[in-house]
């Protein structure tokens, strides 16, 4: 299992930089009011995820993503959870399942897949149930749409 050596320094705290003003300049005083009609503007926000680089941050750069390690990605989890719980979970299981495939899938699935999942145009998600009855986090099943 290849492990991402992640970017150079100087290209992370550019992105930090860029992430902070667009996350807290832009996101937080809108944040309450999500809160308010229970549900996040996807219309607004996908595209200025894709903007941001959000989708693509644990995939390759050799897909279209950018490439962060595990220590680089680990900043944007916890700046997205202080933000918004409902940015975090989404941002944090469409990284997740890319991160997955990115491990895991054949190179043809990998090639298919991870582009469009690092330019925010698929969306990766699971669905945990009951322990045991076939639809627990030991079985993944990829759907093309």
């Amino acid at each position: 299992m290849a492990v991402l050596a992640g970017i150079p320094k100087a290209d992370y705290k550019k992105l930090q930089e860029s992430a902070t003003e667009y996350m807290w300049g832009e996101l937080d005083p809108l944040a309450e009011k999500w809160d308010e009609i229970g549900k996040v503007p996807r219309e607004k926000l996908w595209p200025e995820f894709r903007a941001q680089g959000f989708w693509g941050l644990v995939t390759p750069k050799e897909y279209g993503g950018i490439g962060l390690n595990t220590e680089q990605y680990i900043w944007f989890e916890k700046e997205w959870a202080k933000l918004h719980g409902g940015i975090r979970v989404i941002l944090h299981v469409h990284s997740l399942g890319a991160d997955i495939i990115n491990h895991f899938a054949p190179t043809e699935i990998k090639a298919e897949l991870l582009p469009r999942i690092a330019k925010g145009d698929s969306s990766v998600a699971f669905a945990l149930t009951e322990r045991n009855a076939g639809t627990g986090k030991d079985t993944l099943v990829i759907i093309k749409s």
